[in-house]
């Protein structure tokens, strides 16, 4: 299993590689899209494994304005970026990217839009009104079906095309 900062770290730094600012300095991804980044790279593991494996530990809540991974939370409250040493293979590294590369060009409202018609998110509001954060995390078993359910929908789509 992959260390969840390090997945987190990588995201980031693919992004900063393709985002400068006026004044030519890489800046990083605002903390929404990364926590919805990090909820499509653990779905998409799911996927890739033949729904046998998540990539990283640790919980995903579903929190009011989408997936919050709390490692990833608690490690940006602290001010000083994302901080991992640990490394990821090769196969984390091409699944990372190419989720990346799936979902970097949507506005961050699609991807709230995406994660708030998952299953997996909904199913951790039961009970909740919208202003609620919640302290539910998304189950294993409900991020299944939302894996289940992108994997026909890309089917589909190969059908169409």
């Amino acid at each position: 299993m992959a260390d969840t900062l390090a997945v987190a770290k990588y995201l980031n730094d693919l992004w900063r590689n393709e985002h400068i600012d006026e004044n030519g300095m890489p800046f990083d991804m605002s903390p929404s899209r990364l926590n919805h980044m990090m909820y499509f790279v653990q779905r998409e593991s799911i996927i890739k494994s033949k729904r046998d494996a998540t990539l990283f530990g640790g919980d995903i809540m579903g929190w009011s304005y989408g997936p919050v991974v709390t490692m990833l939370r608690n490690e940006l409250k602290k001010g000083n970026g994302i901080q991992s040493d640990a490394t990821l293979s090769e196969a984390d590294q091409a699944l990372i990217r190419g989720t990346y590369e799936r979902y970097r060009d949507y506005p961050t409202r699609t991807l709230d839009r995406l994660c708030h018609e998952a299953f997996s998110w909904q199913y951790s509001r039961i009970g909740l009104t919208a202003d609620e954060i919640g302290d539910a995390p998304i189950k294993r078993n409900a991020l299944l079906i939302d894996a289940i359910h992108e994997e026909i929908r890309r089917e589909l789509e190969e059908q169409d095309a």
